[in-house]
């Protein structure tokens, strides 16, 4: 099965996030995990990387930023405009989830989704369910959100279906909050990894650079789409 790279893009970024401490603390572990500590990288080289890799292309100010504040925490070194790892940066990185464990939990989550759709009359395979379920996500970022929030409504009430499809999905999610919380939290890793990489893509180096001052506390999250 090869997995939508959107959707192990989402689940990575969200697992840095867990580990890290403000908004870019869950990006500069994506940054340098194209670095190893014998051959140093340029920024372009960086750059080129990533987009091969994880296929992320980060702006060069904001890809800057995020080495920046890699070395300030001792996790590469930089000479002469070069990077590489440090000790500590490749024993950090090892530590990282494996590319096989978001494979894993992303197909559990399609794999019963589409016994699901199965059961309702809808025979999908499982790259279309991939694509069904990003689609899904990326239209319905705002009142997904509401969604995940404690005090939700119900979903039904929040999200405008466009198909019968995107419908089953609603209820799939309703169900899976309540029966099967281990694909829920797959899910909500999804949106979360979705959210915050719209927020890497920001074209602004001034608004970018005022957030690396910030950190996320807790609070609800609300949207604009106008």
């Amino acid at each position: 099965i090869i997995l939508n790279n959107e959707f192990y893009k989402y689940a990575l970024i969200t697992a840095l996030y867990e580990k890290g401490e403000d908004y870019l603390d869950c990006f500069w572990p994506l940054a340098i995990s194209v670095l190893t500590k014998e051959t140093p990288k340029d920024l372009n080289q960086v750059q080129d990387a990533l987009k091969k890799t994880v296929k992320l292309d980060i702006p060069q100010h904001v890809l800057n930023s995020l080495m920046n504040r890699a070395k300030s925490k001792g996790f590469i070194e930089k000479r002469e405009n070069n990077f590489k790892l440090t000790q500590k940066g490749d024993d950090y990185l090892s530590g990282l989830q494996t590319p096989r464990e978001v494979d894993r939990q992303i197909n559990a989550l399609i794999e019963d989704l589409k016994v699901f759709f199965v059961q309702n009359g809808n025979n999908l395979s499982h790259d279309e369910l991939d694509a069904l379920l990003l689609s899904f996500i990326n239209q319905n970022i705002a009142p997904l959100i509401e969604f995940l929030n404690p005090e939700k409504p119900i979903i039904n009430h929040i999200v405008k279906f466009n198909s019968q499809h995107e419908a089953l999905i609603a209820r799939y999610l309703e169900i899976t909050e309540k029966q099967k919380p281990e694909y829920f939290q797959t899910f909500a890793k999804m949106l979360l990894g979705s959210i915050l990489s719209v927020i890497m893509y920001s074209g602004n180096p001034i608004q970018t650079q005022d957030i690396i001052t910030r950190k996320f506390q807790h609070c609800a999250i609300y949207l604009d789409t106008n």
